[in-house]
C-alpha cells in the first residue's frame, strides 16, 4: 500500500493518511493500525499537535483490539505498544496515568495466550509481562522461565509450524 512505501521512503508525515485510509477500508488488516499507530506516535509538531497525535495513535490500538478480539496478534500489537510507549505502570506506583500492568497483561497478554497458546511471540509475551509482575516473588520468574521453556519445547516438536531460527533465539535471548 501507499502508507507502506512512503514510510520505507522516509516520509512518516505523507504516510499517515494512507494508513488511515488502510485502516479504515480493512478493519481487519492488523499491520496498518500498528503502522498508523508508530507514525503517529514519531510525529514531531507542537506540544498540542503531539498530544493529538498521541491521542489518535492510543485510540488506533485501542480500535485494533475492539475490531479484531480474536486475534491473538492486535493483543500483542496493544501489548507492545503500552511498553514501547511507557503507558504501563512498571514501578506499582498507583500512578493514574499509567495502566497498571496485571490489568494491562490480562487484557493483552493472557487473552492472545487463550487465542494462541502455542505462538512463539505470545510465549515471550507472557514471560515479559510475569517478569513485570516479580517484584520480588520468585512464582513469577518461574512462570517466566516456563514459558520460554514452553516455546522451545515447541520449537523441537517435529512439523511445528512455528519452528524458525529466529524464533528460538528469541526464546534463548529472554
Amino acid at each position: 500500500d501507499w502508507g507502506r512505501l512512503l514510510e520505507a521512503e522516509k516520509k512518516p508525515a505523507e504516510a499517515i493518511p494512507y494508513c488511515r485510509l488502510a485502516v479504515k477500508d480493512a478493519p481487519s488488516d492488523e499491520n496498518s493500525y500498528g503502522r498508523l499507530a508508530w507514525l503517529l506516535r514519531a510525529q514531531d509538531g507542537t506540544a498540542a499537535e503531539r498530544q493529538k497525535n498521541i491521542a489518535e495513535a492510543d485510540q488506533v490500538v485501542q480500535d485494533l483490539v475492539a475490531n479484531n478480539p480474536s486475534s491473538a496478534k492486535a493483543h500483542l500489537t496493544r501489548w507492545r505498544y503500552r511498553r514501547e510507549f511507557d503507558l504501563l505502570d512498571v514501578r506499582g506506583r498507583n500512578d493514574p496515568a499509567k495502566l497498571p500492568v496485571d490489568q494491562a497483561a490480562a487484557e493483552d497478554v493472557d487473552a492472545a495466550l487463550g487465542l494462541a497458546a502455542e505462538d512463539v511471540d505470545v510465549l515471550i509475551a507472557k514471560a515479559d509481562a510475569e517478569a513485570l509482575l516479580e517484584k520480588g516473588d520468585r512464582t513469577h520468574r518461574d512462570r517466566a522461565y516456563e514459558c520460554l521453556q514452553q516455546g522451545l519445547k515447541l520449537q523441537a516438536t517435529q512439523g511445528y509450524h512455528g519452528a524458525s531460527d529466529m524464533a528460538e533465539f528469541d526464546l534463548l535471548w529472554h
